[in-house]
């Protein structure tokens, strides 16, 4: 995140330019948090369900003012600042940083996200969490003090909270509560104050604690109850084959999936349109778009989900031609030193069905989920899709891979034994059908 401390031009100016990208800085120790705030009731953690932050957004419509910079002794205006009407990556991470560290410091259990890993997205751990909390700012003011005007500046919003239970996709709490900040010089400091206060507010309401006790973890009625469901298991040669024979022989069984908030891939595991993918690809998504290889699209909508185990199934409005489902490995584990391809959308949809081929790395146990290492090349976008050993056998669902400067080649999949079982998947062969 770039420092404001940056002497090409007049800080007002990167107040402005700030405000208009949506762009942020860390709070710092000397902003102050309106003293109305109400202390947020600290909580035992093994008291409380895991939370994860999901997003914060903006109801503010682009050009909205929402105050301006100030100067000399009668605090004149001299320039306005806008509402852009979004929140830009910068800005969500340090609002990101911001709530979990206010419910760590609260005493709730959270998880690793996106906007506070250093491995980033490849790392995210908030698909873990049965409970996700998110705002939407629904009003704010921002003003700013020149010296003779008094060196400082104001901030306020105004925050409607949600939360959403992932088991039953419902929004179980919502409150809206008013933040308030100030900070030393002319900076956006107070900006991310402000949401502060107003998530303290969140955080002592009562409401919230019950919202969020263990207590309430297994919930009275789940609309879609788990459902055991059957597919044939496929019937092919285990013989070793070139890549060339792999591609073509997988290449219809795999898909591109686009949802709202992006896309991902996944397996045809069944000609009826059984769809098996991550979990993260289709997480908060009602309508989903799944492109065949051949170019054709189908609506499909989400039939089961293990969200801890990062799974789920898809069904297809219309059978899939031109696939019986790819032949699944679950007799045996993988082998280190195999030879897999992987295939995908990494990236863009533009790039669906790219292959990249390596080797199984290694067999992983992390907190107690098993994960097949490999060094296949995995990019966003192949999440969901298919790791496939040397006779054409799935062994794994594409998952993660950590990404950082020095690290390559640690890609992830999940069994696919493991993916099935997770999703009460019955593999039965041809004759006892």
């Amino acid at each position: 995140m770039p420092s404001l401390a940056i002497p090409l031009r007049p800080l007002r100016h990167l107040v402005i330019a700030a405000i208009t990208l949506s762009g942020c800085a860390a709070p710092v120790a000397m902003t102050t948090i309106a003293p109305s705030t109400l202390r947020p009731i600290a909580v035992l953690a093994d008291s409380a369900q895991v939370v994860g932050i999901a997003s914060i957004r903006t109801a503010l419509i682009p050009g909205t003012n929402i105050g301006g910079h100030h100067d000399g002794l009668l605090q004149i205006r001299q320039s306005t600042y806008y509402a852009q009407g979004v929140v830009s990556e910068q800005m969500e991470g340090a609002y990101r940083a911001v709530l979990e560290e206010e419910l760590r410091s609260a005493g709730y259990p959270t998880l690793k996200s996106s906007g506070t890993s250093v491995f980033g997205e490849e790392v995210d751990e908030s698909w873990k969490a049965q409970l996700l909390v998110g705002g939407t700012i629904t009003s704010a003011t921002l003003n700013s003090y020149a010296p003779l005007a008094g060196n400082k500046t104001e901030a306020s919003c105004t925050v409607r909270w949600e939360i959403l239970d992932r088991r039953t996709r419902l929004v179980t709490y919502t409150a809206t509560t008013v933040g308030t900040a100030i900070s030393p010089g002319v900076n956006i400091d107070a900006v991310v104050g402000a949401l502060r206060g107003s998530f303290r507010e969140l955080l002592a309401d009562r409401r919230l604690v019950v919202a969020l006790s263990r207590k309430n973890a297994e919930p009275q009625a789940v609309p879609n109850p788990p459902r055991t469901i059957s597919i044939v298991r496929q019937s092919v040669a285990l013989t070793s084959a070139t890549t060339a024979d792999l591609v073509r022989r997988a290449a219809p069984c795999v898909v591109a999936i686009r949802s709202p908030q992006g896309h991902g891939s996944g397996i045809v595991i069944d000609p009826s349109g059984l769809i098996l993918t991550n979990y993260h690809v289709v997480e908060g998504s009602a309508a989903l778009t799944v492109r065949l290889f051949d170019g054709s699209e189908r609506n499909a909508q989400v039939v089961s989900v293990a969200a801890e185990s990062d799974v789920a199934l898809l069904q297809t409005e219309v059978p899939i031609e031109g696939c019986n489902g790819l032949q699944l490995r679950l007799d045996s584990g993988a082998t280190v030193g195999e030879d897999v391809i992987a295939v995908g959308a990494p990236l863009s949809l533009v790039l669906s069905h790219t292959v990249s081929k390596g080797i199984v790395s290694g067999v992983r146990s992390v907190e107690g989920r098993h994960l097949i290492q490999t060094d296949v090349a995995i990019n966003p976008g192949n999440s969901g899709g298919p790791l496939i050993d040397s006779t054409g056998r799935v062994i794994g669902i594409v998952s993660m891979k950590l990404s950082a400067s020095g690290i390559e080649g640690l890609g992830f999949a999940i069994p696919i034994g493991e993916a099935l079982t997770a999703l009460r998947v019955l593999v039965q062969d041809s004759k006892t059908r």
